[in-house]
């Protein structure tokens, strides 16, 4: 699991499970316009919105009250999944220091904005916009899937949604391997536990990762994915994906999503994120480029 490699390449964490933010799309919306193919790239996605105006239709691409939340955590479910994906999983802030890709910070930026004026990325909140069938696009985690398939029945992968990568640049239509945001967990061990604790802990995890049973059980357990990077081809996970399709796709994608920054203020930053540079460039007070350098700035005084 090389993205789980932190700064001094040093691992601190031992990967447990991932939960990869992907695209989900209202297909039976989609074949509704037209579109038979799942958006790719910004063009496709463009290309939604305007049959959506032009149809005068009330539904729109994308609506997330949450995108002008400032809080830290919520960039983990927009800009993030739209930054690595542009940027081909290029660092944003590592250890304690700034390293992020301006061309496609700006490009994530724009696309949000550029959505946002056209009127296809609604911000108000609302209930359910994309389970109601009002929102074309959602970024989802696999963990909310069981939600989905025990409250809203009308949801069922492969005939009225189905997931798909992060949109990508225009530049990226013929891209593989698109990268994206995991929230995902690990294991730590203390520095301060005893050293028959620590044994202890290591005989304890030694068991967990002796044998992909293991995580078999802990999928069927907790419907959460491992952290393993042949979780989509392993033949034990076969069967289990065979009856969970809409999983075996965010699977294809663990090996190429990225874990959160390694900094402990992560929060503090994410927040200068949201209220220097996310957010503004999403409403248009100040142009994606203004607001990344403006962005810039705030994070490198803060680390």
């Amino acid at each position: 699991m090389s993205n789980w490699t932190f700064s001094g390449e040093n691992e601190y964490v031992l990967p447990l499970y991932a939960d990869p933010v992907l695209t989900a799309w209202r297909t039976d919306e989609l074949k509704s316009l037209g579109i038979n193919k799942l958006p790719k790239t910004y063009n496709d996605v463009q290309k939604v919105a305007t049959l959506l105006k032009s149809s005068n239709s009330k539904k729109v691409v994308w609506s997330d009250s949450y995108t002008i939340d400032p809080t830290g955590y919520q960039r983990w479910f927009d800009f993030f999944p739209l930054y690595y994906a542009a940027s081909n999983g290029a660092e944003f802030i590592n250890g304690n220091k700034f390293e992020g890709n301006e061309k496609a910070g700006i490009k994530s930026f724009t696309f949000a904005n550029t959505l946002y004026k056209e009127g296809q990325l609604v911000t108000q909140s609302s209930t359910d916009p994309f389970e109601r069938g009002n929102s074309l696009m959602t970024f989802v985690a696999p963990s909310t899937i069981p939600t989905w398939n025990e409250k809203y029945k009308n949801l069922v992968y492969g005939k009225t949604y189905k997931i798909s990568n992060i949109p990508v640049p225009n530049s990226m239509k013929n891209a593989k391997n698109i990268k994206t945001y995991s929230d995902a967990k690990g294991v730590v061990i203390y520095s301060k536990a005893t050293t028959a604790q620590r044994k202890a802990a290591i005989k304890f995890l030694s068991y967990v990762y002796s044998s992909s049973t293991n995580d078999l059980k802990l999928m069927k357990t907790t419907d959460l994915l491992p952290a393993r990077d042949d979780l989509s081809t392993n033949k034990e996970f076969k069967s289990y994906f065979n009856k969970n399709k809409e999983l075996k796709v965010y699977a294809k994608y663990i090996p190429y999503s990225i874990p959160s920054m390694n900094n402990k203020n992560y929060n503090d930053l994410q927040e200068t994120l949201g209220n220097k540079g996310w957010i503004p460039a999403l409403k248009g007070s100040l142009t994606p480029k203004k607001a990344w350098n403006t962005m810039e700035k705030a994070l490198k005084e803060a680390l």
